[in-house]
């Protein structure tokens, strides 16, 4: 932006800097029901969402999370800000006070947002429509049916694009006009490619997405059964159906513990599916996995595993989250973990001049990274997140498994955050130290996908390098997990006890 514009629009070129900050301060507010907010002040802060959309305008398009950084990095500042706002709004339309101001807010989004964004958010917008329809009031429902009418009109390219993975409207006669348009842009396909679509709908990182999906494919199983069927018992089974497994079960296990009706329908369409002979037909997930041989003493080596984390734990967990507390924390460990392993320093002068070629090794591990989770990262190279450190050492006393004294309900969940957080207070070398120090806020989460990454590379750390005091500790803790006995008249969840000794096996050393 130039500056005789900047100047002319003083208002613009402050959102443009500053509306991540603001879009955080307000989520708070509207998410986090322990603050004892009023409804009034959350009406407030949906209300200044929509308002910032309408005064920002384009200038909201090229926000950045508290700094101002070159144009050059747009598309990974605006899908945060996205995610940001998306949260923020999913969170305020489960509850029924702030729900039409919400969807208002949402729909100046759409209006206001350029194409790239506004394709993003569109198998969201059009499961949120779906989801909510009954509970909208008359003013929302008709509010809902002018912003699909707008998609169609003024976006039909991006629906164009997005349409084979966009929910059906059918079953509400008031969108009638509307799923007939739909319907003109829908390409007729086989059963097969049905169940592929559905395999691509499932991996979304929106939770919103993903129920809808579960939803429409345990209606679809339900009425193509017969090619389930053959397909199990021809010589040569459908390839789709063990992808269709696959995504299921990843879908489950990405969002059972936030979403329990995704764990039911997953089961659902699990059982609509089969028993499937696993030697016939294959549904394994790629897994990468990363050996850490020098124990985080090799620079080189621990800035691959801080990518290797980054890429395959923490921006998804990112995407994924709906809760912009938890966006918070990784937004600010993403910061502190790119600048501690130099990417601040190395790559951000090279992307200003636009320095493709550089030779950098710093900066061709950063171009290892796929362009989308380069597009996350990019702005939090030089974003200015900031939490309150605490003053003291948190105190955790040995035996961490206690099943007896916690929730039965969360025994794995506490023991496994407790049990890696611990550990991270156990550096034994100055990489580690720099890598582990900002972790531990990643920890804090509800999500426990971080902590269950870590858990087996901060065992054999900590045992390799700690002291024998440090090995005695880990090794009873290991023991009392593996020899608990959940007795008959126990109220620990044999579950719980189960996936605490179900972890990933420790990487060799």
């Amino acid at each position: 932006m130039d500056v005789a514009k900047r100047k002319s629009d003083p208002l613009g070129s402050f959102l443009e800097q500053h509306v991540l900050g603001l879009v955080d301060k307000v989520s708070k507010v509207v998410h986090d029901a322990q603050l004892g907010q009023s409804v009034s002040e959350k009406k407030r802060c949906v209300k200044a969402i929509e308002e910032m959309m309408i005064l920002g305008k384009t200038f909201t398009r090229t926000a950045r999370p508290q700094v101002r950084i070159l144009q050059r990095f747009p598309p990974g500042a605006m899908l945060i800000l996205c995610s940001q706002m998306c949260a923020c709004l999913q969170s305020a339309l489960a509850q029924p006070e702030l729900q039409s101001l919400a969807f208002s807010a949402w729909e100046k989004m759409l209006t206001y947002l350029e194409d790239d964004d506004v394709e993003l958010m569109l198998e969201n917008t059009f499961s949120t429509v779906v989801q909510r329809w009954s509970s909208f009031d008359d003013i929302t429902q008709k509010r809902a049916k002018t912003t699909l009418q707008y998609l169609l009109k003024k976006r039909t390219r991006l629906i164009r694009n997005t349409i084979t993975n966009l929910p059906s409207l059918a079953q509400f006669p008031e969108l009638a006009s509307i799923e007939d348009q739909l319907q003109k842009l829908r390409t007729p396909t086989d059963i097969g490619n049905g169940f592929e679509i559905f395999s691509r709908r499932l991996r979304h990182e929106n939770s919103g997405v993903a129920a809808q999906a579960l939803v429409e494919l345990k209606a679809y199983l339900k009425v193509h059964q017969a090619f389930l069927q053959a397909s199990a018992v021809s010589e040569q089974p459908d390839i789709v159906v063990g992808l269709l497994v696959r995504s299921i079960l990843d879908c489950c296990v990405k969002f059972s513990q936030s979403h329990h009706d995704i764990a039911q329908l997953s089961a659902e369409c699990i059982g609509l599916v089969g028993c499937l002979d696993p030697n016939r037909v294959e549904c394994v997930r790629e897994q990468r996995e990363m050996v850490v041989v020098t124990n985080f003493h090799d620079p080189s080596e621990s800035t691959d595993f801080v990518l290797f984390l980054l890429e395959e734990v923490i921006v998804k967990a990112f995407l994924s989250s709906t809760d912009t507390g938890v966006q918070g924390f990784l937004s600010y460990v993403m910061q502190v973990l790119l600048e501690k392993c130099d990417f601040k320093t190395v790559c951000v002068p090279i992307i200003q001049k636009g320095d493709r070629n550089s030779r950098d090794p710093i900066y061709l591990k950063w171009r290892t990274l796929p362009p989308s989770v380069q597009d996350t990262l990019t702005p939090f190279l030089t974003s200015m997140y900031a939490v309150a450190e605490s003053s003291e050492k948190v105190k955790i006393e040995y035996p961490i498994f206690r099943p007896e004294s916690m929730r039965p309900d969360r025994l794995y969940n506490s023991w496994l955050k407790t049990f890696v957080l611990d550990l991270l207070y156990k550096p034994k070398n100055p990489n580690s130290d720099l890598i582990f120090t900002p972790l531990r806020r990643a920890i804090r989460i509800r999500d426990n996908a971080v902590a269950s990454f870590l858990l087996p590379y901060v065992v054999l750390h900590v045992v390799v390098e700690g002291t024998p005091d440090n090995r005695k500790e880990i090794g009873e803790e290991l023991l009392r997990v593996l020899q608990y006995e959940v007795t008959a008249d126990s109220n620990v969840r044999r579950e719980e006890v189960k996936a605490c000794s179900e972890v990933s096996r420790l990487p060799s050393n």
